[in-house]
């Protein structure tokens, strides 16, 4: 049987059509799945953790390494007062977090050799930068390691948790230039122009 020219560019763009489309779900489904396979092994709370309030060493530990992710030097009254109160109201209400709370203050006494909160703020910096401690989120290749699980919880738990709790304070609010936080309500020539 003798194929035309029309005939057979019909059905080279059929079978080449074809093909990309079966590419394409194939790469969709790689995709669906490498992201479900990622958020299986991404880290979660324990739901049968009990809940309670961090211990004062934790909580010191903790806040030591909010100074070093959030600011890079001692938090003010207020966002300190922001960050201990969520990490404590976090505790009591959610289990799980009082764990994770008190692992992650074992992680960076461990890695400290000693007192984290002991360091200075720029040995706490180095420590956190050498061991990646603060970087969000924990890339999907990283997640396939057994290691470092806790480092993982801080990281992709505590971490965006500190940033956000400081930065919702009325100290995060005036750190970006604004009197007053968001909520508050201001004179309305005050919005006309940029915060300075």
């Amino acid at each position: 049987m003798v194929v035309g020219r029309r005939r057979f560019v019909g059905i080279a763009l059929v079978v080449i059509g074809g093909a990309l489309a079966a590419v394409g779900v194939r790469r969709g489904l790689i995709t669906t799945l490498r992201a479900a396979f990622s958020n299986a092994l991404r880290p979660t709370l324990d739901p049968t953790a009990p809940t309670g309030p961090v211990p004062s060493p934790a909580l010191a530990t903790l806040l030591a390494f909010a100074e070093v992710v959030v600011v890079g030097e001692t938090l003010p009254g207020a966002g300190r007062e922001a960050v201990q109160a969520s990490l404590q109201e976090g505790a009591a209400a959610r289990p799980g977090h009082r764990a994770l709370c008190e692992a992650a203050a074992a992680l960076l006494d461990r890695l400290a050799g000693g007192s984290f909160v002991a360091l200075s703020l720029a040995a706490r910096t180095a420590l956190v930068a050498e061991h990646r401690l603060a970087e969000y989120p924990v890339g999907r290749l990283e997640l396939l390691s057994p290691r470092n699980r806790v480092a993982f919880a801080l990281r992709d738990l505590l971490v965006p948790e500190l940033i956000t709790t400081y930065y919702d304070s009325p100290a995060g609010w005036a750190e970006v230039g604004y009197r007053r936080p968001y909520g508050e309500c201001g004179e309305g020539r005050e919005y006309t122009k940029a915060p300075a």
